[in-house]
């Protein structure tokens, strides 16, 4: 994977809908056995520089989103964003039933 000299995801992006801004959600797969980070609130303990990459530029989750991703087991603070690190296929399912469902009905 090649970053062309990005550290910082592009600011100028803004996309919105009716319901309010569009939201970028990321998912990590992996065949070595790292750590999985699910919807983490940080980057300090994430394990190099594209981790870190992809978690900047991942939308922080509205509270909606925080409930409806709290009911499919997840752990979540107002501060964590749509990244998942690491993710197996379990933990895909469970990001694409609260991610599309964000009522959780």
């Amino acid at each position: 994977m090649m970053l062309v000299g990005r550290r910082q995801p592009p600011s100028n992006i803004q996309s919105k809908t009716s319901d309010g801004s569009a939201l970028l959600l990321n998912v990590h797969f992996a065949t070595e056995g790292s750590r999985l980070f699910s919807l983490p609130d940080a980057e300090g303990a994430l394990p190099d520089e594209y981790a870190k990459f992809l978690f900047r530029m991942s939308s922080v989750l509205p509270a909606p989103l925080q409930a409806s991703a709290a009911a499919q087991g997840f752990n979540v603070s107002p501060s964590s964003r749509g990244f998942i690190y690491n993710a197996d296929a379990e933990t895909l399912v469970r990001l694409l039933a609260f991610g599309s469902n964000p009522t959780g009905r």
